[in-house]
């Protein structure tokens, strides 16, 4: 197959009609291929028309896609898992910055369970995940893989062509076999192109020699900067006039924003040319990607099995373009860097089908396992897609999700003119080589520009908000956890930012609690009236459980609480108190006494305190965004909004931020 004309494939994953035979050959091939950087809100997919056509059209389009964490590293962990980011944290732990990226050789990951069940898997491209140290190393690790095809270190490279830079492997090879491309050949050692040929050469083997059913990853570079257009998209590219959307928030003040955000300098008109560059060259890739999801939609049909393949489209995390004034970059809690593309297509999914529930990266691991007919591991927090992707939605066991927990801790210092975005290829036309990256306002180099005061302090908050000059866009108290929640009556974002990412978890001192009407994050350990407590239809609305105490004769305190689905009472639940023995900490709870300052201490049996995580924990600085009358994101309500409403948002993220499974127990995450 020619690539010539190929690019790369923002995530396609071919997966056939779920099956209830225990015979491998009956269960679905499914190819997933997934981009680097691709955004849907600033209009990335209008590059990738063949892609909307072939897996949109003629599939399914999702409207509200949401990654885990908004970089690399940590969303893909979340696929190659199925759980969420603060269950991936290193030696189990929950807080501090770090992540376990060894994870997807877990039994319970894709990749392990996906063969154990009968599949014959691949990798080509980027996987990540120190994917250097496991796959090109002494100590390489490869058994939950037949057949490899990739580069040591892909992240941001278009051509690899040094030495021993590509490995091999095939099924019967104990070890990857290192490979030297030929230097001189561009055209066919863009990588895009790369990945597609070695995708559809693999295929092709495997239905030729029937090795039936496959599960192929394909994981491109595009549009990771420093991004370089393929050779024959350049001209093209170089032709484009499209600039960077000025939206409204564009090149915007955010001075009610997280400190970062707030004390930005404007970008430059050299700046936002830049940018403008950026985006043409990020397009440019995007047009080989839209070919590479041609070819190999064209070459599964030439194959004969579309009619038992599936395939899905979609990217690691979004991408923004001066919002805020950052340049550019991720790893904003913002719907620009968290809400991405998703299409797909396949046998069961109908033409035209539209998804508009919150779906996510979590999910594609449960989908797989579902459509190849294989148990989901109960340590996967996700859910399976298929209900949705084939209209059987009474097939779901529950409602779907209208929250989802986004979450950042890899927090470091970054600067524009540090990113490699300005160390592109020089024979890219639209790329100006005689031009210096702006590093700032009134400076050239970055010794010049005033550090931003928010670096190294260890807490947001504290960070005076005075000017700076720098086009910083990341600093080591960079940490967050969000909620992003869609339902009929809310589209919101609420942000919680910590410098230690620690949230509350285990501080060395937690401070007494201090017995009041609204307390987030306490349960009351005293006799309920009535017992078991009743269900509060109102769900987390901590305000109309305390109306509930006030109007019951006796009740003097009250905590409404959530109990898992797996609960003999499950749900939301209003307990009215009519003793009280001991206040404690309990993320999952809300808790308020009428008269706060009639208990006395000596009726707690002193415990008003608690050895375990205050509920506010390091949180220096919060957020609220309401879609429905800002979708930009530009004002932040969290100020404005009443302490009971702001209890209860604290309640409702740490419910979230606790959920978890076990390999015995089914995962709790909604």
């Amino acid at each position: 197959v020619n690539m010539a004309a190929v690019a790369v494939l923002t995530l396609a994953f071919v997966v056939s009609v779920p099956s209830s035979a225990g015979s491998s050959k009956d269960k679905p091939n499914m190819i997933l291929v997934m981009c680097d950087d691709m955004d849907i809100v600033l209009g990335g997919v209008n590059a990738t028309p063949q892609v909307k056509h072939l897996l949109g059209d003629n599939g399914a389009t999702a409207s509200n896609y949401f990654v885990s964490s908004p970089k690399c590293t940590p969303s893909r962990s979340a696929w190659l898992s199925g759980r969420y980011y603060h269950n991936l944290r290193p030696n189990g732990r929950k807080t501090g910055t770090g992540l376990n990226t060894s994870n997807f050789f877990d039994e319970d990951a894709v990749f392990p369970t996906l063969r154990r069940g009968g599949y014959t898997t691949g990798i080509f491209g980027k996987i990540h995940n120190n994917q250097g140290g496991w796959l090109c190393s002494r100590n390489n690790r490869t058994d939950p893989f037949d057949h490899i095809e990739t580069e040591c270190s892909p992240c941001g490279g278009y051509y690899r062509v040094g030495e021993n830079e590509w490995v091999h492997k095939e099924t019967h090879d104990d070890v990857p076999i290192y490979e030297t491309l030929d230097p001189n050949s561009p055209f066919s050692n863009y990588s895009e192109a790369q990945y597609g040929n070695r995708t559809v050469q693999w295929i092709t083997k495997l239905v030729q020699n029937k090795q039936l059913p496959f599960f192929a990853f394909i994981g491109t570079s595009g549009p990771h900067l420093g991004v370089v257009p393929a050779p024959w998209h350049r001209r093209r590219t170089a032709e484009l006039t499209i600039q960077a959307p000025r939206t409204p928030n564009f090149n915007m003040l955010a001075s009610d924003h997280h400190p970062l955000l707030s004390t930005a300098p404007p970008l430059s008109d050299e700046a936002i040319a830049h940018v403008d560059l950026h985006m043409r060259d990020r397009w440019g890739t995007l047009f080989s990607i839209d070919d590479m999801v041609a070819e190999i939609a064209g070459a599964v049909d030439r194959l004969g099995i579309s009619n038992n393949t599936y395939m899905l489209f979609t990217s690691d995390h979004g991408y923004h373009l001066g919002q805020f004034r950052i340049p550019d970059e991720k790893m904003m809690p913002y719907d620009t860097d968290i809400r991405v593309p998703f299409f797909a297509r396949g046998p069961l999914i109908a033409p035209g089908t539209m998804i508009n529930e919150m779906i996510a990266n979590i999910d594609i691991g449960p989908t797989l396992c579902d459509l190849a007919g294989i148990p989901i591991p109960n340590l996967m927090d996700g859910r399976s897609l298929v209900p949705l992707l084939t209209g059987n939605r009474s097939a779901l066991t529950r409602p779907w999700r209208t929250h989802f927990m986004t979450e950042f801790a890899e927090g470091g210092f970054q600067q524009y003119g540090t990113n490699g975005m300005w160390t592109t290829d020089a024979n890219n036309p639209t790329f100006d080589a005689g031009t210096n990256p702006p590093w700032g306002i009134n400076c050239s180099t970055r010794d010049q520009c005033k550090p931003n005061p928010c670096a190294n302090t260890g807490g947001a908050e504290a960070c005076p908000h005075e000017s700076r000059f720098d086009y910083q866009y990341d600093d080591p108290s960079y940490n967050w956890r969000a909620l992003r929640v869609i339902n009929d009556t809310d589209d919101f974002t609420f942000v919680q930012w910590d410098p230690k990412y620690m949230f509350g978890v285990a501080p060395p001192s937690p401070p007494p609690i201090k017995p009041s009407q609204m307390m987030p994050g306490v349960d009351i350990n005293g006799q309920d009236d009535p017992h078991p407590c009743p269900p509060a239809p109102y769900g987390n609305q901590p305000e109309q459980c305390e109306a509930t105490c006030k109007k019951k004769n006796g009740c003097i305190g009250w905590t409404l609480h959530y109990n898992p689905p797996s609960n003999p009472a499950p749900g939301w639940r209003c307990c009215t108190k009519v003793t009280i023995v001991a206040l404690h900490y309990e993320p999952t709870c809300t808790s308020g006494i009428l008269n706060a300052t009639t208990v006395p201490v000596s009726s707690l049996n002193g415990q008003s305190g608690f050895h375990g995580a205050p509920p506010g924990g390091n949180v220096t600085f919060s957020e609220f965004y309401d879609l429905r009358s800002d979708p930009w994101q530009m004002k932040n309500l969290w100020p404005t909004m009443s302490e009971a409403k702001q209890a209860s948002l604290m309640a409702e993220i740490n419910l979230h931020f606790a959920c978890a499974g076990t390999r015995t127990t089914p995962s709790n995450c909604e």
